[in-house]
């Protein structure tokens, strides 16, 4: 009778559900948009992301990689924070490369970006939104004047 009923429970436990799901290697469209936007939002909302910083990211399946350049290095850092955060991220691959700190690098910057923004106006005189890294003072900044939206 004891075999009967370890036999009866062993079945049972096999029929049973789980109660996990089985996640495919492949989310949804609408999981993929959603973590495209909650990405995007985050990184655009962080306190110290301005137009010397540029961050990139793609979504491959349930990871997320982030790439770019920044000027600080806890802005590396509060990015990789913010977009683990997000639900249904597994892992974030941080890629983004921190530009050297300096304040004559960082005043260069600034005086690129002044005579960048002076020529910088759109048909009715109002001002372009600008973004990009400077990752030295010999480069030419990277980055598009009108493909990022300013905040």
């Amino acid at each position: 009778m004891k075999m009967v009923s370890a036999a009866l429970v062993c079945a049972l436990g096999l029929l049973a559900p789980t109660g996990r799901a089985q996640k495919s290697s492949h989310p949804p469209v609408q999981f993929t948009q959603r973590v495209q936007r909650e990405v995007t939002h985050r990184i655009l909302m962080l306190p110290y992301y301005d137009v010397f910083d540029a961050i990139g990211f793609k979504v491959e399946g349930y990871n997320v990689t982030l790439f770019g350049k920044v000027t600080r290095p806890t802005l590396k850092d509060d990015a990789e924070r913010v977009v683990k955060k997000i639900e249904g991220v597994e892992r974030v691959n941080n890629q983004i490369e921190v530009l050297p700190v300096s304040l004559n690098d960082d005043d260069i910057r600034r005086r690129m970006f002044r005579a960048r923004s002076r020529s910088q106006t759109g048909s009715d005189g109002t001002r372009l939104p600008m973004t990009g890294a400077c990752s030295s003072p010999a480069a030419a900044c990277s980055g598009c004047s009108t493909a990022t939206p300013a905040r």
